[in-house]
């Protein structure tokens, strides 16, 4: 008997633990689910957008215009390292460069040499020249002093003939003396064009020279190096073809940073200039960086070369000099403040329960000592969102209780 009593007293006991633990377990989902609706003094609204940390003052660095149309990269500077102004920082390879330096200079060499042979050439055909014209004319004097003796002296015939050799000789002096007149027009016009000649190999060659020099690329400032990317978005570097069009590397002062960011097109009509906004990055844990929207690009563009998704461009100027905290190229999270409410209720995005399109909640429909024993959906009127919260402007009372 006596044992058949302890055996009921100790069932009992465990029938009152087991009940105690439900009525805790129960107790607890009830404070989960349900949250009380209350007023809030001032509900901002908000729209997130992903940044990145970059500077005020960027210089670029892009590449040099070349005959074709992409050259390679011998070598380029680390991501990341403090240059100072003059220092090499971007090499592209310049063996064809070379080779196309080589081929006018000899170019120009060959040019230099005709010069001297023509010079040459031209001062023994004027020597020659002026020899035929000499003799030449001396056969034109010697026919005029034969042709002016008198014509009763030396008979007909033979006078006819002096006539006719001094018509000869002074024609034949007249063509020599156009034929010279022709060759000196020529001499000057050959010279002019090797001149011309000359003139473009000297611009190729110098312009050939300047491509060179610009294949070296020096710091214009000091400051930090940000590498550049390739048309599928990968980081350059020694060995990577680069063509015109593509940023090769920024140099950027990291002591004025600036907040470089992307937001949806449909979400970038509502940002306006001097917006407040605030930054947050893993770098700073919960602490919120705040800033003020600096400029709202006009330009829709995709995000990325292999996406679909439409965005606009903004940026985000810091209140305070944060350098010690963010650093150039750390992602970070924008919220622009675009509104403010006053003693609004809201309801978490969590407790939100559609019912054919319309929005609504779920609350309590009987409750016996704080459970809710039986529940029922409410239909309710949103206003503005903002992160994990809904305004309310119509359906719900301060106090109510809805369900998560």
């Amino acid at each position: 008997m006596k044992k058949s009593l302890i055996k009921l007293t100790k069932s009992a006991r465990t029938t009152a633990l087991l009940a105690v633990l439900a009525t805790l377990v129960v107790v607890s989902v009830q404070a989960a689910e349900w949250r009380d609706i209350q007023k809030q003094r001032e509900f901002v609204v908000t729209v997130s957008a992903t940044g990145v940390v970059d500077s005020e003052e960027v210089e670029s660095i892009g590449a040099p215009p070349t005959a074709r149309w992409r050259s390679r990269l011998e070598r380029i500077v680390p991501e990341g390292k403090r240059v100072s102004k003059g220092e090499v920082v971007v090499q592209f390879e310049v063996s064809r460069t070379d080779e196309r330096i080589r081929e006018l200079e000899g170019e120009l060499n060959v040019h230099a040499g005709d010069v001297g042979v023509d010079k040459e050439q031209k001062q023994q055909q004027i020597r020659q020249e002026a020899l035929d014209m000499s003799n030449l004319k001396a056969d034109v004097e010697k026919a005029v002093r034969l042709a002016e003796v008198p014509a009763g002296i030396v008979p007909g015939i033979e006078y006819q003939k002096l006539v006719e050799r001094r018509r000869l000789a002074e024609t034949l002096y007249e063509r020599a003396l156009y034929r010279k007149q022709l060759s000196d027009r020529d001499k000057v016009a050959a010279e002019e064009n090797k001149k011309r000649q000359i003139a473009r190999a000297e611009l190729r060659l110098a312009e050939a020279k300047r491509a060179l020099d610009t294949f070296t690329i020096r710091a214009p400032k000091a400051g930090i190096a940000v590498v550049g990317t390739g048309w599928n978005g990968e980081k350059l570097t020694a060995g990577s073809n680069a063509s015109g069009g593509i940023q090769i590397l920024r140099i950027v002062n990291d002591k004025k940073l600036l907040i470089r960011a992307t937001i949806p097109e449909n979400l970038a009509t509502v940002l306006d200039v001097d917006q407040r906004a605030i930054i947050v990055t893993e770098t700073t844990g919960t602490a919120e960086l705040s800033g003020v929207v600096h400029s709202v690009g006009n330009t829709v563009r995709r995000k990325s070369p292999n996406s679909l998704e439409m965005v606009r461009d903004f940026t985000v100027k810091l209140d305070e000099d944060y350098s010690e905290i963010l650093r150039i190229g750390v992602s970070v999270e924008v919220k622009v403040e675009i509104a403010t409410f006053n003693d609004v209720l809201v309801v978490p995005k969590a407790a939100l329960v559609y019912k054919e399109g319309k929005p609504g909640v779920v609350t309590p429909r009987f409750s016996l000592g704080g459970f809710v024993l039986t529940d029922q959906w409410r239909a309710i009127k949103l206003g503005k969102a903002s992160q994990d919260y809904f305004i309310v402007e119509d359906g719900l009372e301060e106090g109510q209780r809805v369900k998560l």
